[in-house]
């Protein structure tokens, strides 16, 4: 199984086909500004860390720390570390999820079952870290072009993904980091008005009004604790609800 390089390669292969793809990135990549796809991802990180925002809700993550992000939800890594942030990053289509699930085992468990709103996050034992990253070198390994090597990917990604159920099915999932959530607080703001008024006008003018802040602090404001620009997010907001 080819793994890409960046996270855009990845995140078109598994759109176009329809079924899965995998990343390992290093900190050589420009991080993606705050972003949302069709694809359901997990996020895993082998060394390094700092601060995720999924859905609006920050959490701190460091090494062997994996999350899980339904798709359609907005993600991005706010910091990372400056040292070496290594990094899996797995996209799995819905389609190819629901093809494979059963009716004894639902793989779209550790995606959309989360008891909390904001369980997105779970920190893995030794034994879990070694046995995900055995699961990756195997797929990594796979020669294309050897007899039955398509089979061989396919069943060992299915051990993959059951394996992600099994772990999220233990509940220990962690939630959003309070403290983080009062830092990004504005920012949440701002993204819940754009969010509950897409198809009003959301000029840079409107947004002060209503949020009560002038257009020179709201710009700021949302572009340091979110990556991204108030025009980029609304944009790419509206298409996400054109497609749906």
């Amino acid at each position: 199984m080819h793994f890409f390089d960046t996270c855009t390669e990845a995140i078109a292969t598994c759109a176009e086909t329809q079924t899965y793809s995998a990343a390992h990135l290093l900190n050589a990549e420009h991080t993606m500004d705050m972003h949302v796809h069709d694809c359901c991802e997990v996020y895993y990180s082998v060394s390094g860390g700092k601060k995720f925002l999924i859905n609006n809700h920050p959490y701190t993550f460091e090494s062997g720390d994996i999350f899980f992000i339904n798709c359609g939800e907005k993600h991005h890594l706010l910091k990372a570390d400056e040292g070496m942030h290594e990094r899996y990053v797995i996209n799995i289509h819905p389609n190819f999820i629901r093809n494979h699930s059963s009716a004894q085992t639902d793989l779209s468990f550790c995606f959309n079952s989360s008891k909390h709103p904001t369980g997105h996050k779970l920190s893995l034992s030794q034994k879990e870290q070694q046995r995900f990253l055995f699961l990756m070198h195997k797929l990594s390994s796979i020669n294309s072009e050897d007899f039955g090597a398509d089979i061989i990917e396919q069943l060992t990604f299915l051990e993959l993904l059951v394996f992600f159920n099994e772990l999220f099915s233990t509940g220990r999932y962690s939630v959003a980091t309070t403290s983080l959530e009062k830092q990004y607080k504005k920012s949440s703001d701002i993204i819940t008005y754009i969010n509950q008024n897409l198809s009003s006008e959301l000029s840079l003018s409107v947004l002060s009004k209503e949020l009560s802040m002038s257009t020179s602090h709201l710009s700021r404001v949302f572009k340091e604790e979110t990556g991204t620009t108030l025009q980029q997010y609304i944009a790419g907001q509206r298409i996400t609800l054109a497609k749906t």
